[in-house]
């Protein structure tokens, strides 16, 4: 009787470990393998890797252009898609600025903010061409490390800015997101509509914010936030979502480009397949804010 006992105590341990190992086998222990259960995806060449020798943590995109400590690139970003990373660096940065985050583009002119209330725009001298969104169209750009145009950040905005960090639709003082509201003119009640800035009220609020990606991802020492607006009780508010997976796996991230997000093995993968529900709309790979026309139920992708 006491073998039979022993027997089924050993039979049934030995189910129960093997049970316990599958579930260990089948937890995702990366980004990479959570994001690929998620979509379903078995082939582990899925997701290509790309070549990282002229990018790191510091590195911060454009459209189709990024910058790496003093050194301006183009990128083809179609060429990512087959994991073969088609790259050119046009021209150097000088020594004396610190590149806070890059700009919107126009045409093929590459911009960006410093830490001197300053903003650098070097610009595309072929102008024997019409403007279009291609990276054939930055490829054939003639740029001059010379030759840029520096402006006090004034005169793009008129309201006196004290900042941490910048961008285009918003900024940073103290680990406060700031928005930047643009003026207009308002055809309704035909008045000007000046310049402002408002605050950004958000689960980011007590963390130390770190980057700008994209403008309108942030990340802080703990964790990856998008940038978002909503309508709460009728009226156009900002906030921030926290990006579920990305602040899971925070020490994978190495940058993140306009459409992708490169792992420190070089690994890239969409941004849009990182995130778990996407509140019903796509990530777009562009520097336009989702704008959801709802109160949100939750400040989490």
């Amino acid at each position: 009787m006491k073998r039979k006992v022993f027997l089924f105590g050993l039979i049934l341990l030995m189910l129960t470990g093997c049970g316990k190992n599958e579930a260990e086998k089948s937890e995702p222990k990366s980004l990479k393998e959570e994001v690929m259960y998620n979509k379903k995806i078995d082939d582990d060449s899925y997701y290509k890797k790309i070549s990282g020798d002229v990018i790191n943590g510091d590195t911060l995109f454009s459209e189709m252009a990024f910058i790496t400590g003093h050194e301006a690139y183009i990128f083809d970003p179609s060429s990512l898609k087959e994991g073969n990373f088609k790259y050119k660096k046009v021209f150097d940065i000088p020594e004396k600025v610190n590149v806070l985050s890059m700009d919107i583009p126009y045409g093929a002119d590459i911009s960006f903010y410093s830490d001197n209330n300053k903003k650098y725009t070097f610009r595309d001298s072929n102008y024997d061409r019409n403007v279009s969104d291609s990276y054939a169209y930055y490829d054939n750009a003639i740029y001059s490390s010379s030759d840029y145009v520096v402006k006090d950040y004034s005169n793009y905005f008129k309201v006196p800015i004290s900042y941490d960090l910048m961008g285009n639709l918003f900024y940073v003082k103290d680990n406060i997101l700031y928005k930047k509201n643009y003026g207009y003119y308002d055809f309704i009640k035909k008045i000007n509509v000046e310049d402002s800035v408002s605050k950004i009220d958000g689960n980011y609020e007590g963390e130390k914010i770190l980057k700008i990606y994209n403008q309108r991802i942030v990340k802080t020492d703990k964790a990856f936030y998008e940038v978002v607006e909503y309508y709460k009780d009728g009226v156009l508010s900002t906030a921030t979502l926290k990006m579920k997976l990305l602040s899971k796996y925070y020490d994978e991230i190495l940058t993140l480009t306009y459409e992708y997000v490169i792992l420190k093995d070089y690994t890239i993968i969409p941004i849009n397949d990182t995130l778990v529900s996407n509140n019903e709309i796509e990530y777009k790979p562009n520097f336009y804010l989702k704008k959801f026309e709802s109160d949100l139920d939750t400040f989490e992708e």
